[in-house]
């Protein structure tokens, strides 16, 4: 099998658009393999057990519309190669859907990470008035910076990122609280978490 698992490791962000039909949307960082042909999303109410699979090609998002308020649903992400080799599953990210606000943020946010205490991991939700270049970063107790979990130009709305409790090499960190830090534009708002083994 000559495609592995590469950077889908932050399937975890999540976008609650606003519109008329319930939609969430989860996107994922590319694979960089020579041979990807593309994505296959899983998804189901059940942790690991996908009812439902669906091919995007090489897009890196998929929206899923009309689902129930008070479900739950779980979904992975694997690369395909030119020769059909799947790769393991990404990260699993749970899709939930919320009640989406009448208009969008009036100011940037950064909301409490659920569940704090965690183990091992935490959902971190941030909100914005309006399209902005943002970063959001998890740093130590002495202020070193850990992982880099979403960088890049978003559009107005929440979203919501994941983090897993590992470094920017993979590496599980120890039991302690951390912080994590959204820049935006000239903002830079700074909360506190803590991760339990």
């Amino acid at each position: 099998m000559s495609i592995k698992w590469m950077g889908m490791g932050i399937l975890g962000l999540l976008l609650f658009t606003h519109c008329l039909a319930e939609s969430v949307r989860i996107r994922w960082d590319p694979n960089h393999e020579d041979d990807l042909s593309g994505y296959r999303v899983y998804w189901g109410p059940e942790s690991r057990q996908y009812q439902y699979s669906k091919d995007v090609s090489l897009n890196q998002s998929i929206a899923f519309l009309d689902i129930p308020k008070g479900s739950r649903y779980y979904a992975a992400v694997t690369a395909i190669d030119y020769w059909g080799n799947e790769s393991n599953f990404s990260k699993e990210v749970v899709i939930f859907p919320e009640e989406t606000p009448a208009r969008l943020p009036e100011k940037i946010a950064l909301l409490a990470n659920y569940p704090n205490p965690f183990n091992p991991g935490t959902q971190i939700k941030f909100e914005l008035p309006e399209a902005m270049h943002i970063k959001i970063a998890v740093y130590n107790a002495s202020g070193q910076e850990i992982v880099t979990l979403e960088e890049g130009l978003f559009q107005a709305g929440t979203w919501t990122t994941f983090w897993d409790g590992r470094d920017q090499t993979g590496q599980s960190l120890s039991s302690g609280t951390y912080f994590y830090q959204i820049k935006a534009g000239q903002h830079v708002i700074t909360r506190k978490m803590t991760l339990l083994h």
